[in-house]
């Protein structure tokens, strides 16, 4: 069963690395929601809710496949423009061996591999 990553409530690190197992649309009461399954380097199963909209955004924008490694880091909580409100700031990186780009914009070629 895996786990449910989470690092805003201290479950799991802030960066999470591992092999991407697959990515699912599930039925929340919320709405539907993309939920990915990864395994860790030690062989956790964690899964990974692809609801906030900068993880979201930042996980279309890699597009990771089943199979490859991919980064997911928990950047902290930002201000919105008005200062008003905080979310939650994910950036995503995929290895792709000579592929710098697809280790977005928060790694560059310094992704955590």
């Amino acid at each position: 069963m895996a786990k449910t990553w989470n690092p805003r409530r201290g479950d799991g690190a802030a960066v999470l690395v591992g092999r991407l197992e697959k990515v699912e649309q599930v039925e929340t009461k919320y709405g539907p929601a993309g939920l990915a399954t990864m395994h860790d380097g030690a062989g956790q199963a964690w899964a990974v809710w692809l609801s906030a909209k900068t993880i979201q955004t930042a996980w279309e924008r890699c597009a990771p496949k089943v199979g490859e490694v991919v980064a997911v880091e928990f950047a902290g909580e930002r201000k919105t423009q008005d200062g008003q409100r905080s979310y939650p700031l994910f950036n995503v990186a995929v290895d792709r061996p000579g592929e710098g780009a697809n280790a977005g914009e928060r790694w560059g070629d310094e992704a955590p591999w």
